[in-house]
């Protein structure tokens, strides 16, 4: 199984996770948005405010799937193992204070 891990810096506004792949395809089904087994989420050390995590554009501090603590103290919000279908990167929209960052890796198929 290959593992694939990015970084996304926050802008304040709501942002795709797409937008941490290369920049030679950001697109969503491009070919670094492939279906993933299990997806995790952490916030990094340096971070002060939780990130909020959604499914579409409208997420928010009180519209969101789940949150995620704002450092790397808590353990990863994971989610899989998935047998069939799973979920992609282009799925998940965040929100938080702008320069913090997100860290997040899948396992894929």
């Amino acid at each position: 199984m290959a593992a694939v891990s990015y970084q996304l810096t926050l802008s304040g506004v709501a942002q795709r996770l797409t937008l941490a792949f290369p920049a030679d395809d950001r697109n969503p089904g491009g070919k670094y948005d492939v279906p993933l087994r299990v997806i995790s989420f952490q916030g990094l050390k340096a971070n002060t405010n939780d990130i909020f995590v959604g499914t579409d554009a409208l997420v928010s501090s009180t519209v969101h799937g789940f949150r995620v603590d704002a450092t790397d103290s808590a353990p990863p919000i994971t989610f899989g193992s998935h047998d069939t279908g799973g979920s992609r990167f282009s799925d998940y929209y965040v929100v938080g204070t702008a320069n913090e960052v997100l860290v997040f890796h899948g396992i894929l198929y």
